[in-house]
């Protein structure tokens, strides 16, 4: 089981992958066992949803951008050992 715990990210990350629509904020609470960032005033309401974690020592990111859930960050490894649908690259 990966070790995943809450980090600070860096101020600036770009989407290197991304998650299926289907996960809720429930279920990706649940899964990452913890809860999602408070909304960030200066994502100008485009950013609802967003948690930034370390998976194994990995610094990865997640958030819903205007509603085309699910963009990540990270670590593509790290990320497919929590979410083994996680698709890398840019869409």
């Amino acid at each position: 089981m990966p070790d995943i715990q809450f980090a600070p990210c860096p101020s600036v990350y770009s989407k290197t992958g991304s998650l299926p629509n289907s996960y809720t904020v429930p279920a990706l609470t649940k899964i990452l066992g913890l809860n999602h960032l408070p909304e960030n005033p200066f994502s100008y309401g485009k950013v609802q949803y967003e948690w930034t974690f370390t998976i194994d020592g990995k610094p990865c990111a997640l958030w819903d951008y205007k509603g085309a859930r699910w963009s990540c960050w990270g670590d593509p490894e790290a990320l497919r050992s929590v979410f083994p649908d996680y698709k890398e690259g840019v869409v």
